[in-house]
């Protein structure tokens, strides 16, 4: 199921392919953090392990951040980021 307003991917991708395009001429990594956060039917709150992953509308809490970070790392590393 589609989350509302949420693009499909295959829309997304056809909407971001000009920039990807650039991104990738300039040796720049582009990543969608988004399934660090939503699975295909909403974005919850706290995740499996029970850390709360946003601190209020529009920030993500400390902790889940800390968390998140090897997986985001994964996600820039297999994206090719240029990551010390």
């Amino acid at each position: 199921m589609q989350h509302p307003g949420q693009p499909t991917e295959s829309s997304a991708n056809e909407q971001f392919r000009p920039d990807r395009e650039v991104l990738r001429s300039l040796a720049v990594a582009n990543v969608d953090p988004a399934p660090l956060f939503c699975d295909v039917l909403r974005c919850r709150v706290v995740d499996e392990g029970g850390i709360v992953r946003y601190r209020d509308a529009t920030h993500v809490s400390a902790t889940y951040s800390a968390a998140a970070w090897s997986e985001l790392r994964a996600l820039l590393v297999a994206a090719g980021a240029p990551l010390p």
